[in-house]
């Protein structure tokens, strides 16, 4: 079998009967290729730092700039899962996505995701009319809803699934082959998406190995210490039938997790050597013996040809298979007594995690290579050391003027000093600055005499390390001549002759200028520092939708802690009214920070947020985008107007009610005065009709001023209706 057959473990018949089962199952994919670079975004299910992703990210990296030398390098995203994301995880990647890669903001649409894993591949499926519309999705290591899900209502159109799950029967298969006397099989899993099909699978088979070995399940979750499987009991284990464990873990990390796999089956058993199993390559050189194990760089590679082929607007088939790989460790192996002829048929015996088969030719072929290339080298050197030797001295005289040239021009303080720190050479930049001339370099000058006293043992440390061959380099601060001193930085070089040191040379870098500005950058950042933690405003500082930074006033507000909120907690989780936030961040987003200033302009929002206490709180935000830490951010400030509205909402009750009682005082005035003013033109008229009769001096008079007061009460009477008409409007 040749090496290639060997590392797919397929053979040609089926190569080509697959070639033609994929040509009959095409699908048409439109080119993506445009006038503008496309945009291609990599999401991948975990961080960056594990392994598989690692995997996973430089096969895809490799051979997509092989592949695809003149498209833009792709957009990553880490979800960071060790478990399917909660809602308020998932609801904060989505929220984060929809911004970042949101038509507004791109002023297009993402042309292709490649989503590695099934949370990845399933967050993009899910949400891709929100998030990627327009995109072709890739969706590498997650199976075809249909064939691991039902119910699924997801649109599979400009869809491409490579599939690849781990083989846990072959795995056990081959360790009962390998280890026929084990009487115990432990399976270890944890709680990620590919845990969990892990442990649908063994559902599914398990009862076939019950006459081989007894199966446990144990699902090693974030917080289980794993020696607590230690105390599990194994009453099949005896001298005649040993413990096996497969090692399912794929996600699990933490302080108390072993970091080689070897060391489970000492946690585990620890008084004999427990054969440790496993399911992924990344597994290999940690500690397992073997077994069949999907790759994450085979992955990688699939996904970065499908990625280059759908750029080419090549048609792709909608499902690609990745088939596992026995794999098996020959140091493992010779540890419990494995031969290779025992391995299963196909199955590769590696080293130092290399296939023997893959690389024995082309380890010879690259030593070939280096071997000649070594030979012609020292020909050549030595052809160039007879040439050169003749006029060495004389370029060597040229080099040491030149160098002592530079070295007086020098805008620093250039030095040379014995093994004793006896300074014999001192540019003249370095004689303005520290005050000595060259009489007091003759006269005798040691570098301890413009050292600081505080710095003086420091410096014959560094000497002694520069004169056996470190280099050194050291903040201190120089006295001058006249006693004042400046801070500098010290370059010390060992100097040689004759392959002996015999001294150092160097060079003072004076940064007095450096720390004037750190110093009054510090006082700076002190005295905003003072001014923002102290503040009576809420100050804010937002990424990816987390705070980075919130003052005391800022948690205050909202009834938690700075320690609660800063890079735990979102806008999100303080929004009394969902859709409030998106308003504010289309509002910054769509011009520039700092156009307007004051109150009016569209920087200033009022919200409502809600407290740790489940109060509604009324604030008055602003915000402007800007960078921090490299990255685009939101910083604003925040106050608390729950007060102020409260007395503009008293205020206008006020307003309100003497408006009414004002109101009604008109009213009441005004239907008075026509009662009154109606019996009094009466009284006037009948005093008028009387006057017109037959009446004795003192009747007249006394009716004349009945008439008389009545007009004058009539005409208050019509001064009070006047006033309640004006009052009226």
């Amino acid at each position: 079998m040749s090496a290639v057959e060997n590392s797919t473990g397929l053979s040609p018949a089926f190569c080509l009967g697959s070639c033609l089962i994929v040509l009959t199952v095409l699908w048409t994919v439109p080119a993506l290729a445009d006038d503008e670079s496309p945009i291609i975004l990599l999401l991948f299910s975990y961080s960056s730092d594990h392994p598989w992703v690692e995997e996973e990210k430089e096969a895809f990296m490799q051979n997509f700039r092989l592949e695809s030398p003149d498209a833009p390098p792709p957009r990553v995203e880490y979800m960071d899962c060790r478990s399917w994301p909660d809602g308020d995880y998932e609801r904060r990647l989505l929220d984060l996505f929809s911004y970042k890669y949101s038509r507004q903001r791109l002023n297009r649409s993402i042309d292709l995701v490649i989503a590695f894993d099934i949370p990845a591949g399933t967050l993009a499926l899910a949400n891709r009319k929100e998030l990627f519309p327009d995109a072709y999705l890739i969706l590498a290591g997650m199976m075809r809803p249909g064939n691991n899900t039902t119910g699924s209502n997801y649109s599979l159109e400009r869809t491409g699934f490579i599939q690849q799950r781990a083989d846990p029967y072959a795995s056990l298969q081959a360790m009962h082959n390998l280890h026929p006397q084990a009487g115990e099989l432990l399976v270890l899993l944890d709680g990620t998406p590919e845990g969990r099909a892990l442990a649908d699978d063994l559902d599914d088979f398990a009862s076939e190995f019950n006459g081989q070995f007894n199966l446990t399940l144990a699902e090693i979750s974030p917080g289980r210490d794993i020696g607590s499987i230690s105390r599990m009991t194994f009453p099949s284990v005896s001298e005649e039938r040993d413990l096996l464990i497969l090692c399912g873990l794929f996600g699990w990390e933490g302080d108390d997790f072993p970091a080689n796999c070897s060391q489970i089956g000492r946690i585990v058993n620890p008084k004999s050597q427990v054969p440790v199993y496993g399911l992924w390559d990344f597994q290999m050189g940690q500690g397992i013996v073997g077994g069949c194990l999907a790759s994450g760089r085979a992955l990688g590679e699939r996904a970065a040809s499908t990625a280059s082929a759908a750029l080419r607007g090549e048609s792709l088939p909608q499902i690609q298979n990745i088939f596992p790989i026995l794999k098996f460790d020959s140091e493992q192996m010779e540890v419990y007594g494995i031969a290779e002829p025992a391995l299963p048929a196909g199955a590769l015996a590696t080293s130092q995690d290399s296939p023997i088969q893959e690389r024995h030719a082309s380890l010879m072929s690259t030593l070939g290579t280096m071997l000649l290339s070594i030979v012609l080298g020292l020909v050549i050197i030595s052809a160039l050391n007879i040439r050169m030797r003749s006029v060495t001295e004389g370029e060597l005289k040229e080099s040491q003027g030149k160098y002592r040239d530079l070295s007086l021009q020098l805008p620093q303080t250039a030095f040379e000093l014995d093994e004793k720190g006896n300074m014999f050479f001192l540019n003249r930049f370095g004689s303005q600055a520290l005050g000595y001339t060259q009489e007091d370099l003759q006269a005798g000058l040691n570098v301890l005499q413009i050292v600081s006293e505080e710095d003086k043992e420091r410096i014959i440390e560094d000497m002694r390390r520069t004169i056996e061959g470190s280099p050194q380099v050291r903040e201190l601060a120089l006295v001058r001549k006249n006693g004042s001193r400046f801070p500098a930085i010290a370059y010390l070089l060992p100097a040689a002759k004759g392959g002996r040191a015999v001294g150092l040379r160097g060079i003072f870098l004076d940064i007095s200028e450096r720390k004037k500005t750190e110093t009054a950058l510090r006082e700076s950042e002190n005295k905003f520092r003072v001014l923002t933690e102290k503040s009576l405003v809420g100050v804010y500082i937002v990424q990816d939708w987390i705070f980075k930074y919130v003052n005391p006033r800022f948690a205050e507000i909202f009834g938690y802690s700075t320690l609660e909120m800063i890079g735990k907690m979102g806008p999100g989780d303080l929004e009394a009214a969902p859709g409030e936030l998106e308003k504010i961040v289309d509002g910054l987003t769509k011009r520039p920070a700092g156009e307007n200033g004051f109150r009016d302009g569209v920087d200033y929002y009022e919200v409502r947020g809600l407290t740790k206490s489940g109060d509604i709180v009324d604030v008055q935000v602003f915000g402007s985008i800007t960078t921090y830490e490299s990255r685009e951010a939101v910083v604003g400030t925040a106050l608390d107007i729950t007060a102020r509205k409260r007395i503009d909402e008293d205020l206008k009750r006020a307003r309100d009610e003497a408006e009414a009682a004002a109101k009604a005082k008109s009213e009441f005035l005004a239907n008075m005065s026509h009662e009154i003013r109606t019996p009094m033109n009466v009284v006037i008229g009948m005093t008028s009709l009387v006057l017109g009769t037959d009446l004795s001096p003192e009747q007249r008079e006394y009716l004349l001023t009945i008439r008389k007061s009545g007009e004058s009460l009539l005409s208050i009477i019509n001064d009070i209706l006047d006033f309640s008409r004006i009052e009226r409007g």
